[in-house]
C-alpha cells in the first residue's frame, strides 16, 4: 500500500510541476494569463508544445527524488511525464 501511495504522490507532483512550469513559461514569454487563455492555447495547437516545455521542471523533481533515495516517487514523476506525453499526442 505504501508503494502505491508513493507512486501516486510522485505522479501528482509530476503533473502539478508540469502545469506550474507551463504557466510560468506562458506568463513570462507570451505575457498572457495562462489560466484565462487556456482555450486559446488549446485551439491554436500550441498547448502540447507548452506542456513539453513545462515538463522540463520534472527533471529537477526527478533528480530531487533520486538524491533523497525516494525511487518510487521518482518513478511516479516518470509515469506522469509518460501519461502527459500520451495525452498531448491525443489532443
Amino acid at each position: 500500500m505504501k508503494r502505491i501511495v508513493a507512486i501516486a504522490l510522485g505522479f501528482l507532483l509530476g503533473v502539478l510541476v508540469t502545469f506550474i512550469g507551463s504557466a510560468i513559461f506562458v506568463y513570462f514569454s507570451l505575457r498572457i494569463n495562462p489560466l484565462t487563455q487556456f482555450k486559446l492555447l488549446l485551439y491554436s495547437g500550441s498547448l502540447g508544445k507548452i506542456l513539453v516545455i513545462g515538463s522540463v521542471l520534472n527533471l529537477i523533481l526527478f533528480w530531487y527524488f533520486i538524491k533523497k533515495n525516494q525511487d518510487l516517487k521518482a518513478g511516479g514523476t516518470i509515469l506522469a511525464a509518460v501519461i502527459l506525453t500520451i495525452l498531448t499526442q491525443l489532443v
